[in-house]
């Protein structure tokens, strides 16, 4: 099966939000904090291109992960426990 082609962006679209208001949206939802726009493009504002940005968000999606497995395993280990117990119980 092909591909549709992409609609195309009416010219009077906002501008696509730059990577770094991505981000920072994306983490305000994540933390339950309204979306407040970032601090990367008021003036005087230290800049980071989008690939320093990219790097981060990388290093910080690697930690998250790594974190969330190590969670999900000591939860999924102490429910089999719990079950397992229960079944010993209850024989």
């Amino acid at each position: 099966m092909g591909q549709e082609p992409l609609a195309s962006v009416p010219a009077s679209s906002p501008p696509a939000p730059s990577l770094a208001e991505a981000f920072a949206a994306l983490l305000s939802v994540e933390q339950s904090r309204p979306v407040s726009p970032p601090a990367f493009g008021s003036p005087g504002a230290p800049g980071l291109s989008d690939d320093a940005l990219e790097d981060i968000v990388q290093r910080v999606i690697a930690r998250l992960g790594e974190q969330a497995v190590r969670d999900t395993a000591v939860d999924v280990a102490e429910r089999l426990v719990r079950e397992e117990i229960e079944r010993i119980k209850g024989a």
